[in-house]
């Protein structure tokens, strides 16, 4: 309750501040350079009291506004600081077309949509900042560690390892976890590689939870038999540990899975994972919209980079290549080329990494590394080939192989393949050659698809790709 207070009261200074500072920039903001560039205007005559008497209205709005759109809820699910500020977002545009209703209704309420339209984008943009900079502090300062639920997993397999993730990662901060006890893994999903700690053997279990101070245990291993949960369970129950049970890895993955018990007896549905018709248009909207919008915008640029090329390579400016799209139908992707012709006569087909990043030229090295070579891309979404967001389509080559070799590969080609996708957000280039466990996100979004799922990966998307993270 302490922290919801806090937040409306920096949201109300927020609120004010936003307004005094558009009407500023309207108003009273003006700038001549050397260069006899002008930029601003000043207007003597503009008044500051209109909007300093009208600012409890507007911020009343507001403040409805952000409950309404549950900004004061506990962040939770995927991308939470994503989420906040599609809220944030949602809100301001709401408050900011009943400010402009109320410019129509009240007499003495200031009638510049310029101010309105400014305050709104000062708003999201130091609400979201307030709100995240107010969540570190309150998770990572305020809330000491040792009231945290220390929590134990049990099981070393994928089933434990993706729910060790989801722990480690939930910025929430409700669990410490200790880490994992089961026969020691070979392998590790590269999202636990550096947070995994494996605690020892099932047998040293009783003398993990007395020396941890173990309050929460997570069953997660889909290796132990009924007798040997059975065998677990009941002690931790006695001692009056908290216990949670992941039936299976398809659980953890799909999330798909829902319990009833209609009949008197638990049962798990399963749920279909394809899209509606309603929720396919909603996607196809996006795609053509976004797409269309960045083409029109960035037609300068994919002018340059293929100038570019042409001068530091003979060949082709635009590389086509085979891709298997939708219900395994065959389509050809664009990419801008960044090897030269008839690199892979040599070779063959080889999966993309660090290790091969010698094939490309000087400047097809850098737009790899920018994403920038993936741009004619757009163009495939127009078509109806490609989505702005979902699995990274793969070669034919390949997908033959993976389908023999990954159970489950081919649900993957459910639904149309993406420029943007959560395995990329989850790993981009270290997860090249990590075929399995890209499908595990693949399938995982495939499952939970929502618009706003989509808008929170193109926007992680971007942030990845200004700051080149995880590209190669």
């Amino acid at each position: 309750m302490l922290n919801i207070s806090f937040g409306i009261v920096i949201d109300l200074i927020i609120i004010n501040l936003s307004y005094i500072i558009a009407y500023i920039i309207k108003f009273k903001l003006k700038f001549t350079s050397f260069f006899i560039i002008h930029w601003g205007n000043y207007y003597p005559h503009a008044q500051l009291e209109p909007y300093l008497q009208s600012l409890y209205i507007i911020s009343i709005i507001w403040i409805i506004s952000l409950v309404f759109f549950k900004v004061y809820e506990e962040r939770s699910g995927i991308l939470a600081g994503i989420e906040e500020f599609l809220k944030i977002s949602k809100a301001g545009f709401m408050a900011t077309f009943f400010v402009l209703a109320s410019m129509v209704i009240i007499s003495y309420f200031p009638k510049s949509r310029f101010v309105l339209f400014y305050a709104l984008f000062i708003n999201i943009v130091f609400m979201t900042a307030a709100h995240s900079i107010l969540f570190y502090m309150f998770h990572h300062v305020f809330i000491k560690k040792d009231t945290l639920k220390k929590v134990l997993i049990i099981g070393t397999d994928e089933t434990a390892q993706s729910l060790y993730e989801r722990l480690v990662l939930d910025k929430k901060h409700h669990y410490e976890v200790i880490g994992a006890i089961g026969e020691k893994p070979k392998k590790l999903l590269y999202s636990v590689e550096k947070t995994f700690v494996h605690q020892g053997s099932y047998e040293q279990l009783w003398e993990i939870i007395e020396k941890r101070q173990i309050s929460d245990v997570f069953i997660a291993s889909t290796g132990l038999s009924r007798k040997e949960v059975s065998d677990i369970i009941d002690p931790l129950i006695d001692k009056g540990l908290s216990i949670r049970i992941i039936p299976s890895f398809y659980d953890v993955v799909s999330n798909k899975i829902e319990t009833t018990d209609d009949i008197g007896i638990p049962l798990f549905s399963v749920k279909s994972n394809a899209l509606k018709p309603s929720q396919s248009v909603e996607k196809r909207i996006l795609d053509v919209v976004l797409s269309a919008l960045f083409l029109v915008i960035s037609s300068p640029l994919f002018l340059l980079i293929s100038i570019l090329l042409k001068l530091e390579n003979k060949g082709r400016v635009i590389y086509k290549q085979e891709r298997v799209g939708k219900n395994d139908k065959i389509f050809i992707m664009y990419k801008f080329r960044s090897m030269p012709e008839g690199t892979e006569k040599e070779t063959g087909p080889i999966i993309q990494t660090t290790d091969h990043i010698d094939r490309s030229t000087k400047l097809g090295k850098f737009i790899r590394r920018t994403s920038l070579d993936e741009l004619p891309q757009f163009w495939n979404i127009l078509k109806g080939e490609m989505s702005l967001v979902g699995p990274r389509p793969e070669r034919p080559f390949f997908v033959d192989q993976f389908k023999k070799e990954i159970p489950d590969y081919d649900k993957r080609h459910k639904v149309l393949p993406g420029l943007a996708g959560w395995a990329q957000v989850n790993g981009r280039a270290a997860l090249s050659t990590r075929t399995d466990e890209k499908l595990m996100y693949d399938l995982y979004y495939i499952n939970n698809w929502s618009l706003s799922f989509d808008i929170k990966i193109l926007i992680r998307t971007m942030l990845y790709v200004i700051t080149w993270r995880g590209a190669y």
